[in-house]
């Protein structure tokens, strides 16, 4: 079914996995003399949060900050409106704002731009963001489906819809595990079920004969001849 197909990718739930594997809640941006762009799959650094989004304790200024690259070793962290929060080595975990900040450079002089702009974005807004710009449609006369996703980047919209084919095809291939499986034991159980009713009525006449103390009429007879 077409329309079961297409609301199995729009699902949030494929969508949230999509942004998990790829990390597209955490976006790195860099100011240039013009404009801001996001600096995708070439940031220079990389930002893990130690904790899970509903614990995060400083939400509003940690979901939008500033890394500013010092040396090779150290960088320092800015809030939204630049204030100073403190310097800081890569790597080292900063338990007050729950993060870890790797660099992603060997040379500080590849480096283009010094400030990188890091935005933390929850998982369901995201989700339903890529579900609104997310276009299916069949292509006509045929069962197979088109898939188009708008977003400024063209490779994270190139890799979204590659991973979330991925998911989508990962998900039936389990759903086809798990319906083999109860299949499997299904039938099991039926087979086992129409063995015993199967041996029931020759054990129930083996009964009858113990209790009444019958036995074989031909060895009988052979026996009093």
């Amino acid at each position: 079914n077409v329309s079961n197909e297409v609301h199995l990718f729009k699902s949030r739930t494929n969508l949230k996995e999509v942004i998990k594997n790829l990390n597209l809640d955490v976006s790195y941006y860099s100011k240039g003399k013009v404009l801001t762009t996001e600096s995708y799959g070439n940031a220079p650094i990389k930002v893990f949060f130690t904790k899970e989004e509903n614990d995060l304790v400083k939400v509003t200024s940690i979901n939008n900050f500033i890394v500013k690259v010092l040396s090779l070793e150290k960088y320092q962290l800015l809030d939204r409106n630049k204030k100073e929060l403190g310097s800081f080595y890569f790597n080292d975990t900063i338990k007050n704002y729950n993060i870890c900040v790797q660099k992603n450079f060997l040379n500080i002089n590849n480096v283009e731009s010094k400030e990188i702009i890091v935005r933390k974005s929850s998982l369901t807004p995201l989700a339903f963001s890529y579900q609104k710009r997310l276009q299916i449609s069949q292509v006509k006369g045929t069962s197979i489906l088109s898939l188009k996703l708008s977003d400024r980047v063209r490779n994270k919209a190139i890799d979204v819809l590659n991973e979330l084919v991925t998911v989508y095809n990962n998900d039936a291939i389990a759903d086809k595990s798990q319906t083999f499986k109860y299949t499997e034991s299904f039938i099991k159980d039926r087979l086992s079920i129409i063995k015993d009713e199967l041996s029931r009525p020759w054990e129930d006449v083996e009964e009858v004969e113990q209790k009444n103390k019958l036995t074989d009429l031909s060895s009988d007879a052979q026996m009093f001849l």
